[in-house]
Parts: C-alpha cells; structure tokens; sequence
C-alpha cells in the first residue's frame, strides 16, 4: 500500500479534526479506531455476529439508517449482569451482523467522536501502562517536530492552523500504528484483556446489518408493529438472565 493510498483510506477520520475536539482526545493519549488500521494489525473480523443493547424509540431508527456505514457501534458477544444497568434504559435487544473493528475480553471503555469512531480511552483506565509511556513518547516527539508545548497540548493543537492539525494528527496515526506494529500489539492485547473487571466484553461493529430483534422483559406492541413495518424479523422476549447467558 501507497503512502498516498493509506491517507486517502484515513481521509474520513482526518476530517474530524475541525468537527470534534481531536486535540483534546489526543492529548489524553487516546487510540482512534481505524478501521484502515485495525485491519492491518489483524484485529477486525468479517461477518461478525453480535448484540447491542438500546432503547427503541430513541436510537433504533438511527440504527436501522447506519445499517452498511462506517460508523463505529459498540456490541458484546459475551452477556452479563452488569448490561441491566446500561443507562440508555434499553427495551430491546438487537442481534446483527457485520464488521468486527476490535474485539475485549471484557468493557475496554471507548468514546465516539462526532464522526462516529470510537477511541479507545486507555490511559484514563489504566494509568502508568506501557502502552500509555510509549504514546507519551510518541506525542513528545511530535511536539517537538511541531515546536509546541507538550504540557499544553490540548490548548496548542487547537491554536495551530488546521492543515497543520490534520498534518500533526496524521503523523500520529502513523506513528501509533507503527508502535503497535513492531509490538505494542502486546501491551494493547494486554489492555484489551483487563482493561475492566466485567462480565459482559465490548466488540466494535462496523458496517453493520440488523438480523432479529427482540423485546426487553416486557413485549410492547408498538415495537413489534414498528419491526414488522420495516421487514425485520421479530425475536420474542428475552430477559436479563437470557442475556447473562449469551456467550458466542
């Protein structure tokens, strides 16, 4: 692959820089998900099956519009008590299909930008890790290129023009990947693994297709109505013990 070809590829995730506050993620030392990179790194997977958890009348029909996009979704394959107190207070559970970005042994805590791609927030958890010191390193080294102050990250991102934030924020990129190329795999594997002491594990879909979707302790006609409307196969009623037990 062509230098030119690889930014082309990131083309989407660099224009995030002047709608969402990239600096601020940046400096707080976190990984974007990179479909292109994750790819290369061997960690995405084809034709996924998995589950997410929402709440009907306010997000499905958002969901059933980004079905076969590139945003970024965060799923499980691995169900457990803790998903009762999702806050999104979902009423159903969604069962699909599609592009498997990264996959953790447990809740490896990622934000979404405003593009719809999700960072992984590994620093804030854990604090001190190898792969934290090693990205400290890398943004110094760019500070530096760039003749910024490092301990004003944030606040000097932001004051450069914005060729230049898509240039610094390119070269991180890059940078990253080649640290997890020559083997900070291992510390990211590492972070995926205990990043968080949950039952239920966190897999991030993309390009995603809805296969069934069923009713959350208690059935509501409207939803049913509603699936039935769209073709989408209906799947019953499940409750939070079934989805304790899911595990594929």
């Amino acid at each position: 692959m062509t230098f030119n070809s690889y930014l082309l590829e990131e083309t989407e995730l660099l224009n995030e820089f002047s709608k969402h506050n990239i600096a601020g993620l940046i400096a707080k030392y976190m990984i974007p998900l990179s479909p292109g990179m994750m790819e290369r790194l061997g960690y995405s997977e084809d034709n996924k099956i998995a589950y997410h958890l929402t709440n009907f009348s306010k997000y499905f029909e958002q969901m059933v519009k980004s079905q076969g996009k590139k945003g970024h979704l965060s799923c499980f394959t691995r169900g457990g008590f803790e998903l009762a107190r999702v806050p999104s207070q979902p009423d159903v559970l969604i069962k699909l299909q599609g592009k498997m970005i990264i996959e953790g042994d447990t809740d490896i805590w990622t934000l979404t930008s405003s593009r719809g791609v999700r960072w992984l927030d590994q620093d804030s958890r854990i604090k001190g890790n190898k792969m934290s010191f090693n990205i400290e390193g890398i943004l110094r080294k760019l500070s530096k290129k760039y003749a910024i102050d490092f301990e004003e990250l944030d606040i000097e991102l932001v004051k450069l023009d914005q060729k230049i934030q898509v240039r610094f924020y390119r070269d991180y990129l890059t940078a990253v990947e080649s640290y997890l190329d020559r083997g900070g795999y291992k510390d990211l594997n590492n972070y995926l693994k205990s990043a968080a002491d949950m039952s239920y594990n966190e897999v991030i879909m993309s390009r995603i297709e809805i296969l069934e979707v069923a009713c959350v302790e208690i059935e509501q006609d409207y939803i049913i109505n509603s699936l039935t409307n769209l073709g989408i196969t209906y799947a019953g009623v499940v409750t939070y013990h079934d989805i304790k037990k899911i595990k594929d």
